[in-house]
């Protein structure tokens, strides 16, 4: 099964600051027997430098979790056989014992609907099923971890707007929070990414859609599951439909893309997407507009989650713009300095971001291509 769920359908100067990356093939998939292929979700990637992400494939061409050491050796951590999960799409977490925890588009334990799954995976390779969705798929999201092991997620089994969902430590699953219970979903619909949480216990997130304008929205959870909008994207210079988790910094600030919206300079007339920044008090301003250069050779629609480093510096990728329209791997500063790092060369590879280890390299799964068109992971060694 080779498909992949895409997530839908303040100009500043343009001072690029060098970098020299080289480029090469960390692991070209499968690489190994019944290994991972047509990764999605994006990586993860632990203190020693591993990296983690989910694909097709696997000994039941069923779906597969998989880690790539830093030398470039795959190991298949899991293989869903379905009544386990099938067909994982969404990025993972990983708490400090080792253990991964995800979620399936398909499968599950109930026969009467293969609906998705939340599962847990140790690091000794025994997988349990946290939570089987039933009654209509549930496509859920990646998961969020708090302190005391409650997972938080989005899903769309009951809600076809989406709602926000919990599960306890003992595995009591429930429903936090349904979207579109205002009027006309002035509080959102369509979650994107996945939630985030701040040390003084509030949540964060993004809609795609909804909002005062139907744009997309930021918006807050408190720790009482009480919803409240940040801020409504109007679709002009600020941006539109948002799309990957928001990533906060040591201040409580965060980080996102919009999809579409920014201000357009001489590369395109259409409006291609943002960087933008936000304030837990809502003042939300845009760092970097794309297609900034002629041909749009900056980047366009960036997709996926932005990865913030140490140096105060954003990563990420497009899916289309750079110099063969395919997209690219670029660098935000938090100044609102832009450059191009890599230019893809396959359509719609560029939506599942960056990931970037302690010396700087930087690390993105590509859905297809490589040695035998089912995926690779590239390098970008600083």
């Amino acid at each position: 099964m080779k498909t992949r769920l895409l997530v839908f359908a303040l100009l500043l100067p343009m001072s690029l600051w060098a970098q020299s990356y080289t480029q090469s093939t960390l692991v070209d998939l499968p690489s190994v027997a019944n290994g991972p292929v047509l990764p999605t979700g994006g990586l993860i990637i632990d203190g020693a430098g591993h990296l983690y992400g989910a694909a097709q494939g696997g000994a039941n061409n069923l779906g597969a979790i998989f880690r790539v050491s830093a030398k470039g050796v795959v190991t298949v951590l899991h293989s869903f056989s379905g009544s386990d999960g099938s067909y994982p799409e969404a990025n993972l977490v990983r708490d400090k014992a080792g253990n991964l925890y995800g979620t399936t588009s398909q499968g599950g334990t109930d026969s009467s609907c293969s609906c998705g799954t939340v599962f847990k995976l140790a690091p000794n390779g025994h997988l349990t099923v946290l939570y089987s969705f039933t009654g209509g798929y549930g496509y859920p999201s990646a998961i969020l971890l708090d302190n005391a092991g409650n997972l938080y997620g989005y899903d769309f089994a009951t809600n076809a707007n989406g709602s926000i969902f919990k599960i306890t430590p003992s595995g009591v699953f429930s429903i936090i929070y349904n979207f579109c219970s205002l009027a006309n979903c002035a509080d959102g619909t369509s979650p994107t990414g996945r939630l985030i949480l701040n040390k003084n216990g509030n949540f964060y997130g993004a809609t795609n859609r909804g909002g005062a304008f139907n744009e997309g929205t930021v918006f807050q959870l408190t720790p009482a599951y009480a919803e409240s909008v940040l801020y409504s994207f109007t679709g002009g210079s600020d941006g539109a439909n948002p799309t990957g988790k928001l990533t906060q910094d040591q201040t409580g600030t965060m980080y996102g893309v919009t999809y579409q919206g920014g201000t357009p300079g001489s590369g395109s007339t259409i409006p291609s997407g943002t960087v933008f920044k936000i304030t837990t008090a809502g003042v939300e301003s845009v760092l970097y507009s794309f297609c900034q250069q002629a041909g749009c050779t900056d980047g366009a629609n960036p997709l996926g989650s932005l990865f913030l480093d140490g140096s105060s510096t954003l990563y990420g990728t497009t899916t289309f713009g750079g110099t063969n329209n395919a997209g690219v791997v670029f660098k935000v500063s938090t100044a609102g300095a832009e450059s191009v790092l890599d230019n893809l060369t396959i359509d719609a590879d560029g939506g599942n971001g960056a990931v970037v280890d302690k010396k700087g390299n930087v690390f993105v799964e590509m859905y297809s291509g490589g040695a035998s068109g089912d995926g690779w992971v590239m390098e970008l060694a600083k």
